[in-house]
């Protein structure tokens, strides 16, 4: 006799579907979770039983889903970076036209990239206090400002007329803004910086467009 399986049954395919979906939306309480107590307590004093806590969820759920808080702290990143490639006004800035004098073009794109930072300066505090401690997200670190540059890279390279001889390495300058934009979007959450944010951006903006135009 042939054994009856949940695919036999009426709506039994259903299940394997409804056991995704609930294992999604745990995956998705944790995270939430995650970047709440995360935010809330720093890296250092987030304890894996907070985060617990805070879904509701046996104690065992944590681990079906991440290795560790260090783990949950690199998706939460990743998808920090995803939703930034999402943005309309991202996609906009490489596919519009662009004027190699325009000054303000350079300023808009940095103004994205700080917005980034301020918008999620929570986050970047966590970020920056794991990688302290952590000498293996100290590397995510620094390949989350190594992707960001190669994001700001590609604007960049499209001010370069195909016939211009380079005399920089357009990588290394975009590496130097991301950084320079963290950096001090940091200083500001903590009152360390006295020029505003306008004049930060235009004289980066500045640094940049003398870089490429030398």
């Amino acid at each position: 006799m042939k054994k009856t399986s949940y695919m036999d049954s009426p709506g039994g395919t259903r299940e394997p579907k409804n056991k995704r979906k609930r294992s999604e939306e745990t995956r998705r309480r944790i995270m939430d979770a995650g970047r709440k107590i995360f935010m809330q307590k720093g890296y250092h004093d987030t304890c894996i039983s907070d985060i617990i806590a805070e879904t509701g969820l046996g104690h065992g759920t944590f681990w079906i889903y991440f290795r560790n808080k260090e783990d949950l702290l690199r998706v939460l990143v990743q998808e920090l970076l995803e939703n930034f490639l999402a943005d309309n006004t991202y996609k906009e800035m490489l596919t519009g036209d662009l004027d190699l004098s325009d000054i303000q073009q350079i300023q808009s794109i940095l103004s994205l990239f700080l917005e980034v930072f301020e918008e999620n300066s929570a986050m970047h505090q966590v970020i920056l206090e794991a990688a302290i401690q952590s000498e293996e997200f100290a590397k995510t670190y620094e390949q989350i400002n190594r992707y960001l540059a190669g994001l700001l890279e590609k604007y960049l390279i499209r001010l370069l007329p195909s016939d211009m001889p380079q005399q920089f390495n357009l990588s290394i300058l975009s590496l130097i803004l991301v950084t320079s934009i963290a950096f001090n979007s940091f200083l500001w959450t903590k009152g360390f910086m006295r020029t505003t944010r306008d004049e930060f951006v235009y004289h980066l903006a500045l640094l940049a467009s003398r870089a490429i135009n030398a």
